[in-house]
């Protein structure tokens, strides 16, 4: 009777992943994030509330982090500050110039990221353009920028992590 190849199979696939960047992640390395603050100074309402929501859905996919329910147990402490927000008009219609036909929002965030007594601040500024043809949605641009904030803010977490590995 043959055997199956299972564990040189397994063996192999797991090397070759390892030379691929890939690497398994057990819970003891994942780092702990705490999300202290999300501070709204703009004049866009929501905006906090969508940001606070996408961060902490991105951190929970992530699996090289952690998200925490105090500072305590946070290897990360995370404060966001909503600076500034504002609409421009992109393109008009040629027939008339006053129907504004795609237009664009810009966000400017301020991150600190607490890390072993350490504080860093970083400054992320998103722009979002989006159509006004069929009429304006407020949610889905909201939620789509919210989105890149958070993918960008846990960028800046997992290359920090990486200056702080052991």
């Amino acid at each position: 009777m043959r055997k199956w190849p299972g564990k040189s199979f397994l063996l192999a696939v797991s090397l070759l992943l390892a030379g691929c960047g890939y690497s398994l992640v057990t819970p003891a390395q994942q780092k702990k994030v705490y999300l202290k603050t999300v501070e709204n100074f703009t004049r866009q309402p929501g905006l906090d509330l969508f940001l606070a929501s996408s961060f902490k859905q991105r951190v929970l996919d992530s699996p090289c982090l952690k998200l925490v329910d105090s500072a305590g147990q946070a290897d990360m402490i995370v404060s966001l500050r909503l600076a500034e927000s504002s609409r421009q008009p992109l393109f008009f219609s040629v027939e008339e110039t006053q129907n504004i036909l795609i237009g664009a929002r810009q966000v400017l965030l301020q991150v600190e990221i607490e890390q072993s007594g350490q504080k860093t601040s970083h400054q992320i500024q998103e722009k979002l353009s989006y159509p006004l043809s069929r009429g304006y949605l407020e949610e889905p641009v909201l939620s789509e920028l919210a989105r890149r904030l958070s993918n960008r803010i846990i960028f800046l977490l997992l290359s920090r992590q990486d200056k702080h590995a052991p």
